[in-house]
């Protein structure tokens, strides 16, 4: 449960609790206002009775009481009942004609339920006879009289906790919101986040603290940057140098045929590995450039199948080599709206992934097509595949596949592949998307517009 509905509803049922008890205090104190006033009523009555019962009953003629019982009701309308019951135990009056003569046992088992009260009636120690007299609509006038405070106190206590609890709740949980809010934030990288400081209690502490700890994080992560753009681009150089070298002696050097085989095949080897460590360098500047914001990306006409053909040279051989199958099918494309340098480092960072999950014997497949008035790039392997929580992550900086595989496929890797994929793309004005699961493969869909559907925009 959210800790601003657990203090809204603790705040209202205090509040509840308090109206509730202060409602039974009332109807407690009402009721016995009633029962007195009732009982004083009774009193009244019956003292009028005995004069005229002790009469009746001594001489042992009840006809005047009983004409006065039966017009009772009449001229008192709060007493529903009266009677007289003598030393038999038979009724020898009552309001209701017809109860005269009855045992008063039989007749009590079947009298309206009510607050009666009885009086003996005795002549020196002889006991003559009993009188009584009930108001049954007692609980009928309590209910009248509490029902109205009923509903206003019980409704006043139930809107009053409700607004109460609410009002408190949004009041108190706030500052705890703002804080989780902007530590949502810097878990997700965005380490600018701060929490405004509204108080100098423990709440105002606990922000200033949180301000602190996400500003020294900042500075350390433009440290970091700062540190691998620094390395990366320092090993750019010699590395792109290294590559020059190998490929020259192995395509261009006029004694390359000299070469025995097994140099031949080293040399191969070191220009596939310089290649990879290339690649894997220029991953690390393109990322710390786009954090920076500094990721410049040109809007220009794009050949796709100079690009795949390109992209195959470079990874042809290393996927023969693994015994891996690799097509290309991106015949009669128009051009794309792209960056020529970009859209090769998106298709090299694709197959270089997917030859990384794809086992020996597997396939991996660059095709392309036109899908309205834009061209969609496919790269599609046959190797592990992901899972729904891989798939979540899969664009997020430094996120890689699963380890248990990519330690037994031997892949490895800074995570920023797809990364970069994604935040390059999105600059060419595509976008990116990826259906895989698991032991069935992987396809990644790039979109970029057509050169002349882009044109015919601006002219229009």
């Amino acid at each position: 449960m959210r800790l601003r509905t657990l203090i809204g509803l603790t705040i209202g049922g205090a509040v509840a609790f308090s109206f509730t008890a202060a409602w039974l205090a009332a109807a407690a104190g009402s009721a016995r206002l009633i029962s007195t006033r009732l009982g004083q009523e009774h009193e009244r009555h019956l003292a009028a009775m005995a004069a005229i019962a002790e009469e009746a009953l001594a001489a042992g003629d009840t006809r005047v009481l009983a004409e006065y019982l039966r017009t009772l009701p009449a001229a008192a309308p709060k007493v529903d009942y009266a009677f007289l019951e003598d030393s038999r135990g038979v009724i020898a009056a009552h309001s209701d004609p017809k109860q005269a003569g009855r045992p008063a046992a039989e007749w009590r088992l079947s009298r309206p339920a009510g607050t009666a009260l009885s009086r003996p009636i005795s002549k020196g120690v002889v006991r003559l006879g009993t009188r009584g007299a009930a108001h049954a609509s007692a609980f009928a006038e309590l209910r009248a009289v509490l029902a109205p405070s009923l509903l206003l106190i019980g409704g006043a206590g139930l809107f009053l906790s409700v607004v109460l609890g609410a009002a408190l709740a949004v009041v108190l949980t706030a500052p705890i919101s703002r804080l989780v809010d902007a530590a949502a934030e810097v878990g997700a990288g965005k380490l600018d986040a701060r929490v405004p400081v509204d108080s100098s209690g423990e709440l105002g502490q606990l922000a200033e603290q949180f301000n602190r700890m996400a500003e020294r994080l900042g500075e350390l992560d433009e440290l970091k940057d700062a540190f691998i753009a620094s390395v990366s681009h320092d090993l750019r150089s010699p590395m792109v140098a290294i590559k020059m070298s190998l490929d020259h002696m192995l395509n261009e050097d006029p004694d390359g045929d000299k070469l025995l085989p097994q140099h031949r095949k080293t040399l191969t080897d070191l220009t596939e590995n310089a290649a990879r460590l290339a690649n894997f360098v220029s991953n690390i500047l393109d990322a710390a450039k786009m954090k920076a914001g500094r990721m410049e990306c040109r809007r220009e006409p794009v050949d796709v199948a100079r690009a795949v053909r390109d992209v195959a040279t470079l990874y042809g051989a290393l996927a023969q080599s693994q015994s891996i199958r690799f097509r290309t099918s991106v015949q009669g494309l128009p051009a794309v709206v792209g960056d020529p340098e970009r859209l090769e480092r998106v298709l090299s960072n694709l197959v270089s992934n997917a030859m990384k999950f794809t086992p020996a014997g597997g396939t991996i497949e660059v095709e392309a097509d036109v899908v309205g008035e834009e061209i969609e790039l496919r790269v599609r392997d046959s190797g592990f595949g992901m899972d729904e929580r891989q798939l979540a992550s899969l664009f997020q900086p430094f996120s890689q596949g699963d380890a248990a595989r990519r330690k037994a496929s031997g892949a490895g890797g800074t995570g920023l592949g797809l990364f970069i994929v994604k935040q390059s793309v999105e600059a060419m004005g595509g976008t990116v998307s990826v259906e895989s699961a698991p032991d069935e493969g992987t396809c990644v869909r790039v979109r970029l517009p057509k050169a002349e559907a882009a044109g015919a925009r601006r002219g229009a």
